[in-house]
């Protein structure tokens, strides 16, 4: 049997923070949702997508001068 030309490795992401105030509207999305995150090399060192669900998420509500924030970490397989 040929070898698999793809690897798929378990992974949590956590602390992926991005602005409540840009689309997409983060805040829409809860636990238990799928999501996927992809990071060229010129961010991580290489291209990276993870596939899988949200298992947390935080909202920093904007303050006076700063924006919204939304955090979340993702527990799902590399593809």
């Amino acid at each position: 049997m040929p070898a698999s030309r793809w690897s798929f490795t378990s992974h949590t992401l956590t602390g992926v923070k991005v602005r409540g105030d840009l689309p997409p509207d983060l805040s829409a999305y809860g636990l238990g949702d799928e999501a996927t995150v992809r990071a060229d090399a010129e961010l991580h060192g290489r291209d990276f997508t993870l596939t899988g669900q949200i298992i947390g998420r935080t909202i920093t509500p904007n303050q006076q001068g700063s924006s919204e924030w939304v955090e979340l970490d993702i527990q799902g397989t590399e593809s």
